[in-house]
C-alpha cells in the first residue's frame, strides 16, 4: 500500500478530532511553516491497545502456520 497526502491528512484530522493526536504549526529547519503532530496520552493508550490486538492476530496466525511449516 502506498500512502499519499490525500489519504494521510484525513486520517490525521480524524485522529485529532478523536483526541488521539494534537497538532501545532511550527517553523521547520528549512524555515517553512509546517504542521506537526504528536500522540496525546489517550493516543498512546489506544496505540498500546491496538498493538496488543495485532499481537493476538499474529499469535493466532503463527499457530495456524506452524503445522504447515512443520510439514515442509
Amino acid at each position: 500500500m502506498e500512502w499519499s497526502s490525500t489519504m494521510l491528512y484525513p486520517v490525521l484530522r480524524r485522529l485529532e478530532k478523536d483526541g488521539l493526536v494534537r497538532s501545532e504549526w511550527r517553523v521547520s529547519d528549512e524555515n517553512r511553516i509546517r504542521k506537526y503532530y504528536v500522540l496525546t496520552a489517550q493516543g498512546r493508550k489506544e496505540l498500546a491497545a491496538e498493538k496488543e490486538r495485532w499481537r493476538s492476530v499474529q499469535d493466532a496466525l503463527g499457530k495456524l502456520w506452524a503445522p504447515a511449516e512443520a510439514c515442509e
